[in-house]
């Protein structure tokens, strides 16, 4: 059986025979279902002819333009409010959420969540210059290219770790922008690549391992101390390593020996960031069993100047202390000082 065009309203359609079922049908020129108020019968609705069947919600005031519109064009389906301005939804008779031109907000503020503790969004999209804004501007959070702003809070706190999503792949502050303050608790440990040198706290103390520290702008450099024992039957050559460690015992083994630093550019190599005026001391103690002097000479590079102008020379049972200063850290061009107190 074949239904004709104009076979209009409440019908009962028969397409599908086992489930027949009570169809609102309109014409196939202006596809349009006007509800309104009866007083409104003859109003001219001046609406253009659809594509598809669509039904018109009108206000009971005019103009004829403001109302709801609803239609589906076989992939979307749409809701438009017409001369309005909020499109707003309603549970139980009360005002939930509205959504306008410009903003999709709960109806009251504070009165509606997005989400729930057990049905949560997949993911949040936000445009470039997005703003997250707490109680009307109390802290937000805005997004510029490649970067977050948090502004307006006093505090912010986290109950876990915060690091750099890469070792070594952010800095904390920069050289214009810098933290005022550094509050750590006790015990705290300032671990610099994975324990080659830590700096350790503990009560009214702190505690450096793996390395030595270097004092800049106040003419001191303090190192772990080693001592390196020499027994060379002949010259020697005390390496940057041996003086930087602070302390050389040295046997000349049967005979006076002239022993010599190392040269200037090796021990500017030993010291991290070397930078002129630099210093450190060592101690070079002669443990001969005989009367054998040794007699010390600086290394390329290194000039050696006993204080009292006697010559560096250190007798038997003897020990010279040694100042060493760096006067010229330029690559090819390192020069070294050497200040000798021997007894």
């Amino acid at each position: 059986m074949s239904v004709s065009t104009t076979y209009k309203g409440l019908k009962w359609t028969i397409g599908d025979a086992s489930n027949p079922a009570a169809a609102l049908l309109v014409d196939n020129t202006s596809r349009a279902l006007h509800m309104a108020e009866a007083a409104d019968a003859e109003t001219d609705w001046n609406v253009a002819a659809n594509t598809h069947p669509t039904l018109y919600i009108h206000s009971a005031t005019t103009p004829a333009t403001d109302y709801i519109l609803m239609y589906h064009d076989a992939t979307i389906g749409y809701l438009d409010v017409v001369g309005g301005t909020t499109l707003r939804l309603l549970i139980a008779g009360t005002a939930e959420i509205d959504l306008t031109a410009s903003a999709l907000s709960p109806a009251v503020t504070d009165s509606n969540a997005l989400g729930t503790t057990a049905l949560m969004w997949s993911d949040l999209f936000l445009a470039s210059g997005a703003v997250i804004n707490f109680n009307n501007g109390d802290v937000t959070l805005t997004h510029s290219a490649n970067s977050l702003a948090i502004a307006g809070g006093t505090s912010y706190t986290f109950d876990a770790v915060i690091e750099p999503s890469a070792s070594d792949g952010a800095a904390l502050g920069a050289a214009a922008i810098m933290w005022s303050d550094l509050f750590l608790a006790s015990g705290a440990v300032i671990n610099f690549n994975n324990g080659d040198v830590t700096l350790t706290h503990a009560a009214n103390a702190l505690s450096l391992a793996g390395g030595d520290l270097f004092l800049r702008g106040g003419n001191a450099i303090i190192t772990k101390h080693t001592t390196s024992s020499i027994t060379t039957a002949g010259a020697g050559t005390y390496t940057a390593a041996q003086l930087y460690g602070g302390r050389i015992t040295r046997d000349p083994t049967g005979a006076a020996r002239t022993d010599t630093t190392d040269t200037a550019a090796n021990i500017v190599g030993a010291i991290v960031g070397a930078a002129v005026g630099d210093t450190f001391i060592c101690i070079v103690e002669n443990t001969a069993d005989a009367a054998e002097a040794i007699t010390l000479a600086g290394g390329s590079g290194v000039t050696l100047e006993r204080l009292d102008g006697t010559g560096a020379t250190i007798p038997q049972n003897g020990t010279a202390l040694l100042l060493f200063v760096l006067t010229n850290v330029t690559g090819a061009s390192e020069a070294v000082s050497c200040y000798v107190i021997a007894s």
